[in-house]
């Protein structure tokens, strides 16, 4: 998901990828630089599948917002044609 897309584009995205079925994320890293972020670590899903991710986020008018995410190319998580 690497362009700019609507809200409930980047929603049905991130169910599409299993974003919002997690169990767990654990940070590797974390770097904040003025208003930018970037925060890069993985995702265990509530079927046990792990995901390595990296989202950046960039603060505007003191709210923060993904400006990415890029998940693990070859992941083991696929889109499921039936959501």
């Amino acid at each position: 998901m690497k362009y700019q897309q609507s809200e409930d584009t980047f929603t049905k995205n991130a169910k599409r990828f299993g974003l919002d079925r997690f169990k767990s994320v654990q940070w590797r890293s974390r770097e904040f630089v003025g208003g930018l972020a970037m925060l890069t670590g993985s995702m265990t899903t509530q079927s046990n599948e792990t995901i390595d991710l990296q989202i950046s986020l960039g603060k505007e008018k003191r709210v923060w917002k993904v400006r990415s995410i890029e998940i693990e190319p070859n992941g083991p998580v696929q889109p499921n044609p039936g959501s």
